[in-house]
Parts: C-alpha cells; structure tokens; sequence
C-alpha cells in the first residue's frame, strides 16, 4: 500500500479469536479461558482454545475489497500448565509476545527495506508491545486505546547545562476536553461506506512508551463516545489513520468465513504437529477459495 507522503508499507492485522469446545483433557491447546464477548446465556468462563491469527491486507484504502488474508497463527494458554506431555509443548507467553513471534517470522520472509505497518487493538496497544516493536525501525503500530488511558504531552525542550534527569512526559493532557473544543467535521470511507465523524489529533506520549506518537481521536456519527487511536509513525494524517484502523475489521469477516465454511476451532487433534497442520491447510485453503472466486461472475462469488 502507498501511503500519502509516497512510501510503501506491508498492512498487517493482528487479532485472536476463542473458539469453545466441547470437555475435553486430551484436546491440544485447550484450557480455561475467559470469554468476554459471552452472550447472557452462556458462561463467562469457559474451555477452549484461544487462536491469535496474524493476516495481510492488500488494499487498506479500498472499502468495497478490502480483506485480510491470514497467514500465521499461534495458540494462547492463560497460565503454564506443569504437564509435560507431548500434546503441552507450547510458548506459554502473553498475546503480545505471540504477535511479535509472528512479525518477526514475517520478517524473515520479507526484503531487508520492507516497511510494515500493524494493525491492532487495545488488547496489543500497550507499552510491552510498542516498545519491542520499536527495535524494528521499519515497523509502526497503529493501534486503539482504551476509554480510560492517559496521554501526556511532549516534555519539554531540555536547556544547555540544566541538571537533573530529563523528563520523559509534559503535562497531562485531557483529551475528551480537548476533543469536544476543537474537533473538526470529516467524511470518511470506512467499513464499505461513508460516514461522517468529527476528529482531532495531537503530537503526545503515553506512560511507558518514551517516544512521540500521533494520538487521533474520533467520533463517528452516531456514536456514544469518542475513541483514542495511537500511530507511532508520527508523519501519517489523521484521516488516513482511521481509513487504515478501519481495514483492520476485515479480519473480523476473515476469521467468521474460516469458521462458517472451513470449521475453523473444530480441530479434535492431540498432537501439535496435527493441530498446526490441520490449522495451516485451512488458511491456505481459505486463500485458495478467495483468488478461484475473483475470476468467477458476481453471482458465483456472492
């Protein structure tokens, strides 16, 4: 994708997704987890496995074919289990280091001058994240931010000769104020149609990550509250910052199809070896299905 200022980016989407099984010890992977998208009649609480799937999206800026091919994924546990047998071997990490595993993997794949771009939500937004994201100098986060999070602004120029240790934030900035003063009207291509959506911006930090960033806030019509967006490649507009979290849905449609047509979390496996392969057959065939119905009439394909 070429962005506004010229440069060429990879659009990477990073997401997961928990699939409940029926009890079962013997199933790889699978352990208690907490489900916080539980409808009122089901448990909050429940046994599955939780899959975090990383994809590509080729045309961010395309709102009528956007779409996320998934190409890796990694199996999240919540805590270390002591069995060691051999359907337990897996990385007991957090999500975020799962999701860097995967962008470093994609690295290697990758020419040496590749920039990417990841995509992501609060869930990975966070300072442990970020910061070992940015030892990639060719990789930026555009990520959202949770209601409650405190920004700061820049901290100031430091004077020749002054003493002390050099201040890692400004003052703090209460950004819903801020946002309700100065926003601005926009129309925007988000989610395969236009909207309208009122935007403000602003050049800060947030706790822990020592660096500038573009904080966007917007508001779509209609909507019941504001949402803060975070973009460590400060160059980027604000516009384009929400047309590329925007894509970062389509994952969302990927993942639903790969559960409807290919029964994705329906593995029965007890080796890893088995689990992964099952799990890779069906991305690459989801990729496959997709490019056979590019060439077909528009009733084939619907």
């Amino acid at each position: 994708t070429t962005l506004s200022h010229g440069r060429e980016v990879l659009v990477c989407v990073i997401d997961d997704t928990l699939r409940r099984r029926a009890m079962s010890p013997h199933l790889f992977g699978a352990a208690w987890h907490h489900d916080h998208a539980a409808k009122p009649s089901q448990q909050s609480t429940c046994w599955g496995q939780n899959l975090v799937l990383f994809g590509v999206v080729p045309e961010p800026f395309s709102p009528e074919r956007v779409r996320t091919h998934l190409c890796d994924m990694e199996l999240w546990v919540p805590l270390k289990r002591s069995k060691e047998s051999e359907h337990d071997t897996l990385c007991y990490e957090s999500k975020a280091a799962l999701a860097l595993m995967m962008l470093r993997r994609q690295r290697q794949q990758l020419p040496a001058s590749r920039q990417r771009l990841a995509l992501t939500d609060s869930l990975y937004a966070k300072a442990p994240f970020l910061n070992a994201v940015r030892q990639d100098p060719l990789t930026h986060v555009i990520g959202r931010l949770a209601h409650n999070r405190v920004v700061f602004e820049p901290p100031p120029v430091r004077q020749p000769g002054q003493r002390g240790a050099p201040r890692k934030y400004g003052l703090e900035v209460d950004w819903k104020a801020q946002f309700a003063q100065h926003a601005r009207q926009v129309h925007l291509s988000l989610y395969g149609r236009q909207v309208q959506a009122q935007v403000w911006s602003m050049i800060g930090r947030v706790r822990k990550h020592e660096r500038d960033v573009l904080l966007v806030v917007s508001q779509l019509k209609g909507a019941s509250r504001p949402s803060l967006f975070l973009c460590t490649d400060t160059s980027l507009q604000e516009e384009e910052v929400l047309r590329l979290y925007g894509a970062r849905f389509s994952i969302e449609e990927t993942i639903r199809d790969l559960v409807c047509e290919l029964a994705l979390g329906q593995e029965r496996s007890r080796k890893p070896k088995v689990y992964h392969m099952q799990i890779s057959m069906k991305l690459v065939a989801a990729l496959l299905l997709e490019k056979l119905s590019e060439e077909q009439p528009q009733e084939v394909v619907e």
